[in-house]
């Protein structure tokens, strides 16, 4: 059985509008709303998006350098 990636986003859309009936109300001042879309910088060499990772998780060696 084949699942398409239509078929995927669509299902992680339903249970991310699920999850969110049921959680509490964001605040007003918060800006971020959900998304099921990758990051943009998803499609670079695995060992720069787990950088990358890192560096917005503030938990890598990298950090204090911004450039």
């Amino acid at each position: 059985m084949r699942i398409t990636y239509q078929a995927l986003r669509a299902h992680a859309g339903n249970m991310l509008l699920q999850d969110g009936a049921t959680d509490p109300p964001t605040p007003p001042y918060y800006d971020y709303r959900h998304s099921i879309a990758p990051h943009p910088f998803m499609g670079l060499a695995k060992f720069v998006v787990g950088t990358i990772h890192q560096m917005r998780a503030a938990k890598s060696y990298f950090a204090p350098q911004t450039s």
